[in-house]
């Protein structure tokens, strides 16, 4: 058996393994009940993986696109807890940000060096909870800086429809979807390449994922990537997706619900505990003891 069909085994059997996991997560704390199908659990694991129904601006046009690109700006590190709940969510913005017009947005800051004047205006008009940290390297300048420059990126879009005709483009060959997250990092202040990606994927782009702390750590530590490197681990997931013949998305997805233990969309959040370790330990023994069957185990 050379090489490539060594690894495209790994990968089907890892993924089963990550599957048998969920569902077992699933039936202990979402449905109570051991004596529940696995295709049933399955099903209700089923909206965790599915992207937007509708593309982000296809109904409030390119403010609808600025909208999510201000929520994926807040998604960096501490900046849930610090800017997204202190605020009440990105949409506690809507007055500030002129219902999220990315024109009206520059019209009236210009640049990032005005980002201590939208700031202003969102502690006066928004007054976040917590402390509003300003030096340079607090999570509030960035995020300003991030909405400000986010906004000059989009106003360069007529509509919702050019801007996604150009992403698309992007999107269409492997070889060259790797450089719209690059771009989006160069445009937008404070996204690196896992925020970018964010962002890409809550627009409904299912061929990207983000290379956040539990996907790097699962895949590293099961051989899967060479490294932890955000590059890396994006062509590990992609390549795993490819191998089962499914989403970039949902390996992501699979990876992050199980390192969370946050199921969001169930019963209004239940939240039931990281299981990285865990399951790095179970699907290490897994693989180890597999013998080469890349049957769905379950």
């Amino acid at each position: 058996m050379n090489t490539g069909d060594t690894q495209v085994q790994r990968d089907r059997i890892f993924y089963n393994l990550a599957e048998r996991y969920l569902i077992k997560l699933v039936k202990t704390y979402l449905l109570e009940s051991s004596d529940t199908s696995n295709e049933d659990a399955l099903a209700a694991l089923s909206k965790y993986f599915q992207p937007p129904a509708k593309r982000p601006g296809s109904i409030t046009g390119r403010n609808g696109i600025y909208r999510q690109l201000v929520h994926s700006a807040q998604d960096y590190g501490a900046g849930t807890g610090v800017i997204g709940k202190p605020l009440g969510g990105v949409d506690a913005l809507e007055e500030v940000l002129f219902d999220f017009d990315p024109g009206k947005v520059i019209e009236k800051y210009r640049d990032t060096d005005h980002w201590e004047d939208l700031l202003d205006e969102i502690v006066k008009k928004v007054n976040p909870k917590g402390k509003i940290r300003r030096e340079s390297n607090s999570l509030w300048p960035r995020f300003s800086k991030s909405v400000i420059s986010g906004a000059a990126f989009l106003k360069q879009f007529e509509t919702a429809a050019d801007f996604y005709g150009w992403a698309d483009e992007f999107d269409r060959d492997e070889k060259t979807r790797l450089v719209l997250p690059e771009v989006l990092k160069r445009e937008i202040y404070g996204f690196g390449f896992a925020i970018a990606c964010v962002f890409l994927m809550d627009l409904g782009y299912v061929n990207f994922v983000k290379p956040d702390v539990h996907v790097k750590e699962i895949l590293t530590a099961l051989d899967l990537s060479s490294s932890k490197s955000d590059y890396e681990v994006f062509k590990a997931a992609v390549r795993i997706a490819g191998n089962v013949e499914t989403t970039p998305y949902k390996v992501d997805r699979m990876c992050w619900l199980i390192g969370s233990g946050n199921f969001y969309l169930d019963k209004g959040g239940i939240m039931i505990g990281g299981r990285r370790n865990d399951f790095i330990a179970y699907a290490r023994n897994g693989l180890k003891n597999a013998r080469g069957e890349t049957e769905t185990i379950r």
